[in-house]
């Protein structure tokens, strides 16, 4: 997906963090942080601004995967 998401989104870079519990995709593109993650049995969906400050949580949560990257592409592709 990463690759996908920087062919669609050019300029844009990822990365992915893991832990024992969670899975994060990460994707940064015009000064915006967008987060796709894996937390317990959710996926959450979240964008941070230029300048926001602190752990905002998760804002949009989705059932499965499929929901989750519908969430974030429709971030990614809001105006």
């Amino acid at each position: 997906m990463a690759e996908e998401l920087k062919a669609e989104f050019p300029g844009a870079t990822t990365d992915i963090e893991s832990s024992t519990s969670s899975i994060m995709l990460n994707v940064r593109w015009k000064k915006k942080l967008f987060i796709l993650a894996f937390v317990g049995n959710r996926w959450g969906v979240d964008m941070v601004r230029e300048g926001e400050i602190g752990d905002t949580g998760l804002r949009i949560l989705a059932a499965d995967f499929t929901g989750g990257r519908a969430d974030l592409l429709r971030l990614m592709r809001a105006p």
